[in-house]
């Protein structure tokens, strides 16, 4: 952020603070995940916009150049996807105007707005849903399901984690480097002892790389959704491979019922989160036969 900005939060609480945005010529939002609240030019947490700092075009412009480490140029093949990666794993959404080739977007101009989402390591974050993904002593294929928000990829990252404790070996495909936090080669987080990384590369290329050179016996990966994905999936469950992965939708139930019949068919466990006690609140566990029998009708937890 500006160094105007990281003046105005630098007595901030940042341990519980999920997000930071930043709108031209609007006030500055911070998100602390129950509340949201903004900052007086003071430097003081306040709950009227009108009282808050408004975030100006150089306050933009300079953020930019500071998340992309100096170079604009050399960070456009994430701009044009709408983000950043820095260090630790924190993702920085970008907006603006799309600048399009052939009807492919090519970068973004005018940047009108930043997100900053803080990642975080949670240690026991997939406590509660570990015996499910293991249910029976045998590694399932998992997928986490919750609108953007509610802790999916912190949840994913234990994890991985945690399967690795239990003796599984495990490739992290982490195409927005967020799950492992790479730099220089090593991980940022704690991933576990058996987990190999795959940082910044494409998740359906990824998965038939690890697949064919790592012999894992799960692949992991964030935010799976387009048909390369789903058939990237379906191969490497042909190859006897577990694929833990998230998306986003309102619940697995909404997923299933909004297009994603073909994607889910591919799992064997569905969590669903939510941030109603605060991001990764576990709302509900189910199978494949569980989600398939309550289309149209009353959930059932396994």
């Amino acid at each position: 952020m500006s160094e105007r900005i990281q003046q105005l939060l630098k007595h901030i609480d940042f341990t519980a603070l999920e997000e930071v945005r930043l709108r031209r010529g609007r006030p500055l939002l911070l998100d602390f995940g129950t509340q949201q609240q903004f900052i007086t030019p003071a430097g003081r947490l306040c709950q009227q916009e009108g009282a808050g700092y408004v975030v100006t075009e150089a306050d933009i412009e300079r953020s930019l150049v500071l998340a992309c480490g100096g170079s604009v140029y050399a960070c456009q093949e994430q701009l044009r996807h709408g983000y950043v990666t820095v260090n630790g794993g924190n993702r920085i959404g970008i907006t603006g105007s799309a600048v399009l080739e052939n009807g492919e977007i090519r970068s973004l101009k005018e940047i009108s707005g930043m997100s900053y989402r803080f990642a975080r390591q949670v240690r026991g974050a997939a406590d509660q849903i570990i015996d499910s993904v293991l249910r029976g002593g045998e590694l399932h294929s998992t997928l986490i399901v919750s609108p953007p928000g509610c802790g999916k990829t912190t949840l994913l990252r234990d994890l991985a984690r945690q399967i690795s404790t239990r003796g599984y070996k495990s490739v992290i495909i982490d195409e927005r480097s967020e799950l492992a936090a790479m730099a220089g080669g090593v991980c940022g987080y704690d991933v576990g002892v058996r987990t190999d990384v795959l940082d910044a590369c494409p998740k359906a290329a990824g998965m038939m790389m690890a697949v064919r050179s790592m012999s894992p016996q799960a692949v992991v990966t964030d935010e799976i959704g387009s048909e390369e994905d789903v058939e990237a999936i379906r191969s490497a469950l042909r190859c006897g491979v577990c694929v833990i992965a998230s998306a986003h939708a309102k619940s697995a139930a909404a997923l299933y019922r909004t297009g994603g019949r073909e994607l889910c068919a591919l799992f064997d466990v569905f969590i669903t989160l939510s941030k109603r006690r605060g991001s990764g609140t576990v709302e509900e566990v189910c199978s494949l036969d569980s989600l398939c029998a309550c289309d149209g009708g009353e959930k059932k937890i396994c």
